[in-house]
């Protein structure tokens, strides 16, 4: 069958239209706008079709949709809200902004896309990814001087009371150090960086009343190398004579010797000289000793405190 219908066929009567659709007819309408007993005006392209979408809750706001956009924005109240919330607004057209406000003056979170960034009011604040550097920044919630509250993030540390092994290669990642109390283990040894064995500092102690000649103070292992870390020389008597301490294997060597001390003392009834000296001093080859030589029978009283690296 054909489309349309004519009213009253057998006197001419007028042509409705309608949709035939396997053999029933049905009636096309076009659609007026307008309140009972207004028209205004037929709906098309230049008069949209006009609808109210009204929120049934407490704080109910209409908003008028012509066809092409949203001519009046979602306020604070037009949205549904979840139980217990307070108020949630939205704003469509252009700033695709949220907010959700939980309860009156709790805790608000704020989500901006042009910003690019996460605000969230309260206890805690996270913000900004700056569309220019796009890093993020962490605040803490407590400022310096103020009281510590909540649980401040920590820096960690490895708690030994045993030397940590070393890592594999310089430059790579290293805990920091402290003992089982938190306290931060820190060490002055000049050898730290460059030779990662476990060290001991001990002190020898010797007096001397006749001529020395490459006496073995301390005696270096073939392995190790010494390093002292003070030295403190007491003379006593009447009788002048030179001394020198020195690293070493054999006699004495002005200028090619590694001396720790190369000098002349002269002790009297009223005069006992001595030197006190901070090192480091440093053995230059694994095995050497510190060795003493003098030229006459002067007292002399030697300490070092050392410790040796291997």
């Amino acid at each position: 069958m054909a489309d349309n219908t004519t009213l009253n066929t057998g006197a001419g009567g007028d042509v409705i239209a309608s949709d035939d659709i396997a053999g029933v007819k049905f009636q096309r309408v076009k659609l007026v706008q307008g309140a009972d007993g207004v028209n205004d005006g037929d709906v098309s392209s230049a008069a949209p079709l006009q609808v109210t979408l009204a929120n049934t809750g407490a704080n109910a706001t209409a908003v008028k949709v012509d066809g092409s956009a949203v001519t009046q924005p979602v306020s604070a109240a037009s949205l549904p809200l979840p139980a217990g919330a307070a108020t949630s607004a939205a704003q469509l057209p252009n700033s695709h902004d949220v907010t959700v406000d939980n309860a009156a003056g709790a805790s608000a979170v704020n989500v901006q896309d042009g910003g690019n960034s996460i605000t969230v009011d309260g206890t805690v604040a996270v913000s900004s990814l700056p569309a220019s550097t796009n890093t993020l920044e962490v605040v803490g919630d407590v400022a310096q001087d103020a009281a510590v509250a909540g649980n401040p993030v920590l820096i960690g540390a490895r708690a030994s009371t045993a030397i940590p092994a070393a890592m594999s290669a310089d430059g790579d990642a290293v805990h920091v150090w402290s003992n089982r109390s938190g306290a931060q283990v820190v060490t002055v040894a000049p050898h730290v960086g460059l030779n990662s064995d476990p060290w001991n500092l001990v002190h020898e102690t010797a007096q001397f009343t006749t001529t020395q000649t490459s006496t073995v103070l301390v005696a270096g292992g073939a392995s190790e190398k010494i390093v002292i870390t003070k030295v403190l020389i007491a003379c006593a008597g009447t009788t002048t004579f030179d001394l020198q301490l020195y690293f070493g294997t054999g006699a004495y060597s002005r200028g090619t010797s590694r001396a720790i001390f190369d000098g002349t003392f002269k002790p009297s009834t009223t005069l006992a000289p001595g030197a006190i000296m901070d090192g480091p001093f440093i053995a230059g080859t694994n095995g050497d000793d510190i060795l003493v030589t003098t030229s006459a029978n002067g007292t002399v009283t030697i300490t070092v405190w050392y410790y040796v690296v291997t």
